[in-house]
């Protein structure tokens, strides 16, 4: 009988990782009594927001998650921790916060929050409302595979590729605690707004209510705060990534094909080819 071979991408890998590492806390948090579970349309985000589109890359990363599975595949690699810790005021001592891969999903989830600040602003009327209302129902929608599902998912994930070198395993869990309630903060926000959203497209109603606006507010907030406790020089990093990829996208399809991806230098390619599958349409 002949071995069954499957190809996955990184960034599928990375997909599959953050709904395990999703459904095992959940799982986890399940079983330990009073634990709560604290734990992405521009060309470039991380998750594809855009209305009445289908998502083929949940689609198609679903497949293989089930391939995966079934054959036994997985797996990763543990980031090797570096010698010198950093001390970030009275939190926890850090030795070495995750790889790009890691953050560019997450980080590129902004750039949606813009554009759905945008659809709310009173000068685009009923139709921006709409379509802002269509965005967050898109959000939610997919089960398993949902962009909700897939955001909180990877926030997991980049927590727990954080290495800390720190001996109070306390002061380690608060400071994952409070980057997972930052992600818990957007998703929890745009939950709140979806219902107010319909409710305001039923009306034909052509700004958002001072309710809907708050919301947003708290959802950008967590945004921010979470990404106000990732390194500066790795949201530097990301930004001008997300500017060169643009610049190579010679077509404006939101993907790179094997001809730009050439123009990219090699740790560019190969960070685009590790999360590819989470940027752009």
């Amino acid at each position: 009988m002949s071995r069954v071979h499957v190809t996955v991408s990184p960034s599928a890998k990375l997909f599959i990782y953050s709904l395990l590492c999703l459904t095992l806390t959940s799982l986890s948090s399940s079983f330990v009594p009073n634990r709560s579970l604290s734990s992405f349309d521009q060309r470039n985000n991380c998750c594809n927001l855009q209305p009445n589109r289908q998502n083929d890359r949940r689609t198609f990363l679903g497949k293989q998650a089930i391939s995966v599975l079934l054959l036994g595949g997985g797996g990763t690699s543990a980031l090797v921790p570096t010698a010198r810790a950093e001390f970030i005021g009275s939190g926890a001592m850090i030795s070495k916060y995750p790889d790009l891969q890691y953050l560019v999903p997450i980080y590129t989830f902004d750039n949606a929050l813009k554009l759905l600040s945008k659809y709310l602003d009173g000068n685009v009327g009923s139709n921006g409302v709409k379509v802002a209302s269509s965005v967050v129902d898109n959000f939610f929608k997919g089960g398993l595979l949902s962009n909700k599902n897939v955001f909180k998912g990877l926030c997991v994930v980049y927590c727990q590729e954080i290495k800390f070198d720190d001996p109070y395993k306390e002061r380690v869990k608060q400071d994952s605690d409070s980057r997972l309630r930052d992600c818990d903060l957007v998703i929890d926000s745009l939950q709140k707004m979806q219902g107010p959203l319909k409710r305001l497209v039923e009306e034909n109603a052509t700004a958002p209510t001072a309710e809907i606006i708050g919301y947003l507010a708290d959802a950008k907030l967590g945004m921010s705060n979470f990404l106000s406790k990732v390194p500066e020089e790795d949201r530097k990093k990301v930004d001008q990534w997300i500017k060169v990829v643009g610049s190579a996208d010679n077509d404006h399809n939101g993907k790179l094909d094997k001809s730009e991806l050439t123009a990219l230098s090699k740790e560019d390619a190969d960070l685009y080819k590790a999360v590819g599958d989470f940027v752009g349409n």
